[in-house]
């Protein structure tokens, strides 16, 4: 995993992982750096609404 995520990330800014919404998954790609993620356990909320909800 290491390998791939360090080949792509100059590149991809992205990278989409179905496994996400295992929590077990999710925290082991926390690991390499990634910002953010999406899965079945986060709905969609604008990037204005992060502040707040971090908050929470």
């Amino acid at each position: 995993m290491r390998a791939i995520v360090s080949q792509i990330q100059p590149y991809c800014r992205r990278l989409w992982s179905p496994v996400l919404m295992m929590t077990l998954f999710r925290q082991r790609l926390e690991a390499y750096g990634f910002s953010g993620m999406l899965g079945s356990l986060w709905p969609v909320v604008p990037e204005s609404s992060l502040i707040t909800l971090a908050q929470q």
